[in-house]
C-alpha cells in the first residue's frame, strides 16, 4: 500500500485514481497520521475473474498474448495427457 499526504493526492488526484483502478490501495495521512485508505471496489460489472487475471499479469504470473492471457509458469497436471483425454472423448461420441 502507498501512503500519500492530503496535499500530495488532492495535487495527483488523478494519477492516483488511475493508480487504485488498477488495483493498487492508498493510505492518506494528514499531517503524517492514517486517516483513510482509497481501494477499489469490485464493480458489478466487471467479473471477478478478469480481476484475479489482472492481479495475476500484474505480479507476473501471467502475460497477455492478443488481448488474452497465456500461463507464464507450467501448470502440472496428474492423469493421462490432454490430447488423450481429448481423444477418449471424441471416441465416446462415436
Amino acid at each position: 500500500m502507498e501512503t500519500v499526504g492530503l496535499r500530495e493526492a488532492n495535487v495527483h488526484f488523478t494519477s492516483y485514481i488511475k493508480k487504485v483502478q488498477s488495483g493498487a490501495e492508498i493510505i492518506l495521512t494528514d499531517k503524517g497520521i492514517p486517516i483513510a485508505v482509497i481501494k477499489p471496489i469490485i464493480s458489478t460489472t466487471t467479473p471477478p475473474l478478469k480481476i484475479r487475471l489482472d492481479q495475476l499479469e500484474a505480479s507476473g504470473m501471467l502475460r497477455r498474448a492478443k488481448g488474452e492471457f497465456i500461463l507464464t509458469q507450467p501448470v502440472s497436471c496428474k492423469g493421462a495427457s490432454i490430447s488423450k483425454t481429448i481423444t477418449d472423448e471424441r471416441m465416446a461420441d462415436c
